[in-house]
């Protein structure tokens, strides 16, 4: 047992000096993929940081196809209004008013 425990530490000191090699000659390392491509860790460390200053927020809803879930950047003010406009433009859609008048 404690010569397989000095393998996996043996496997990963030499990867982790190989990647820091590599690194250190102009390469990057690669952590994500998404979208078909294979992305820099660099990357995805600057989008998250950008999530986390700007401020995204997490929504949830519901509609005739399910629910729904995501990361926002806007504020749930906007969200919200243009959900609502969105409602009132479908129900007088719907709404007959001639009726009224007969």
């Amino acid at each position: 047992m404690k010569k397989l425990a000095l393998a996996c530490c043996a496997v990963l000191v030499v990867g982790g000096c190989m990647m820091l090699g590599g690194w250190a000659a102009g390469g990057r390392l690669y952590g994500s993929y998404y979208n078909g491509v294979l992305h820099p860790v660099t990357e995805s460390l600057r989008d998250l940081t950008y999530g986390i200053q700007s401020r995204w927020h997490y929504y949830t809803w519901k509609n005739e196809h399910g629910w729904h879930s995501g990361w926002f950047e806007d504020h749930p003010g906007d969200w919200i209004g243009d959900t609502v406009d969105d409602v009132v433009d479908d129900a007088l859609d719907v709404f007959d008013p001639d009726w009224w008048f007969d």
